[in-house]
C-alpha cells in the first residue's frame, strides 16, 4: 500500500519522487522511511506493506539474534569458530574467497557478515544461533511479516539450480536470455525465501537505535558493527561527510536493496529501507544504485532532516 495524502503534502511529493526515480531506471521498488522515535506522521511509504525478498538485508536480524543470545548468556561474542574449506559459501568477498583454514570469534564473523556481506560468516553464525531462534525473536519483537528462509548456501544453490533448469549453465547464458529470465523465479520469491516489508525493516532499525532489541550495551555493539559496512554508494551516498550512516545492503542479480539509519550532528536519526527489482540479471546496475541514493535524498528531504 502506497502512503499518499493530499497533492501538496510532503508524502505526496515523496511518492512522486520515488515513482519518477524508479521509472527512470525501469525498476520496481518498495520503500519506507521514518524518523527514529518519531510519530506516525513522521513516516513515509511507497508500497511499504508489500512482502519483499530481502536478500542480504536479512543479516541484520542475524546480528540482532547474536546479541540477544549474548544477553541471555547462551553465547560469548569472543567464542571462536573454525572456518575450513568445507564451510565456504559462494560469494565475492571475505571468508568466501579465502583458501586456508581460519579461526575467528563470533563477533568478528558478525563484522564480516555486515561489512562485506560475507556469506560464509553468515552461515557459520546461523548454524551456531539457529534460524528458528532468529525467527522466534523477530516474532517476539512484533515483526510478524519478517522471517528467514534458509542459509546463504542453500539460497544460492536454489538460484543456480533454477537457472540451470531453464537452460543456463553460465552467466553469459543468463545475460543472453534477456529480461525474461528473471520472471517467475521461485528462488527469488519472498513467499519462498527470506522476506519482510519495508515498514517492518525500518521498525527493526528503530528498535535497534532505541535499545529495544537487546540490552543497551548490546544494541550499541550492533550499531557499531552495522556502521562498518564497506559500500560507499547507494544510501550512504545520500548524505555529506559529518552524517553518520549504518546499514546493510542486499543484492543478487535482479535484486538491489539497502536499509540503514542516518544520524545527524543534532542527534536526530532517520531509518530508511529501499527494495528494488529490475528485469534481467545484470551483475552491475550503477543506475539503480544511483536511484537508491536519490530515493534516500528524497526521503530525508520529505522528513525534514537537517540540511535537506
Amino acid at each position: 500500500m502506497t502512503t499518499l495524502t493530499s497533492p501538496t503534502s510532503p508524502s505526496s511529493a515523496f511518492v512522486q519522487d520515488v515513482e519518477q526515480t524508479l521509472a527512470r531506471v525501469g525498476a520496481d521498488g518498495w520503500v519506507h522511511a521514518r524518523r527514529v522515535g518519531g510519530t506516525s506522521a513522521e513516516q513515509l511509504g511507497f508500497g511499504a506493506e508489500t512482502a519483499v525478498y530481502t536478500a542480504s538485508v536479512f543479516k541484520t536480524a542475524v546480528l540482532v539474534e547474536l546479541y540477544r543470545q549474548v544477553d541471555a548468556g547462551l553465547v560469548d561474542p569472543s567464542e571462536r569458530a573454525t572456518v575450513t574449506c568445507h564451510n565456504r559459501v559462494m560469494g565475492p568477498l571475505g571468508l568466501s574467497v579465502m583458501v586456508d583454514d581460519v579461526q575467528m570469534s563470533l563477533r568478528d564473523l558478525a563484522t564480516l557478515m555486515m561489512s562485506v556481506s560475507d556469506n560464509t560468516a553468515t552461515d557459520i553464525l546461523l548454524e551456531r544461533l539457529g534460524i528458528e531462534r532468529v525467527n522466534t525473536s523477530l516474532h517476539d519483537l512484533g515483526l510478524g511479516s519478517t522471517a528467514l528462509g534458509v542459509p546463504c548456501a542453500a539460497m544460492l544453490d536454489a538460484i543456480i539450480a533454477e537457472l540451470t533448469q531453464r537452460g543456463c549453465t553460465s552467466m553469459e547464458d543468463v545475460l543472453a536470455r534477456g529480461p525474461e529470465i528473471s520472471r517467475g523465479l521461485r528462488s527469488l520469491d519472498p513467499a519462498e525465501q527470506a522476506h519482510s516489508t519495508p515498514r517492518e525493516i525500518t521498525r527493526l532499525l528503530e528498535l535497534i537505535w532505541t535499545d529495544r532489541v537487546a540490552s543497551p550495551t548490546s544494541c550499541a555493539e550492533i550499531r557499531r558493527i552495522m556502521s562498518s559496512q564497506a559500500r560507499p554508494n547507494q544510501l550512504r551516498a545520500a548524505v555529506p561527510d559529518g552524517v553518520a550512516y549504518a546499514g546493510k545492503t542486499g543484492s543478487v542479480m535482479c535484486i538491489r536493496n539497502e536499509a540503514g539509519v542516518y544520524t545527524f550532528p543534532d542527534g536526530s536519526s532517520f531509518a530508511l529501507a529501499v527494495f528494488t527489482r529490475v528485469p534481467g540479471m545484470q551483475e552491475r546496475r550503477p543506475d539503480v544504485e544511483q536511484a537508491i541514493t536519490d530515493i534516500g535524498v528524497a526521503a530525508l528531504r520529505a522528513l525534514g532532516a537537517p540540511g535537506f
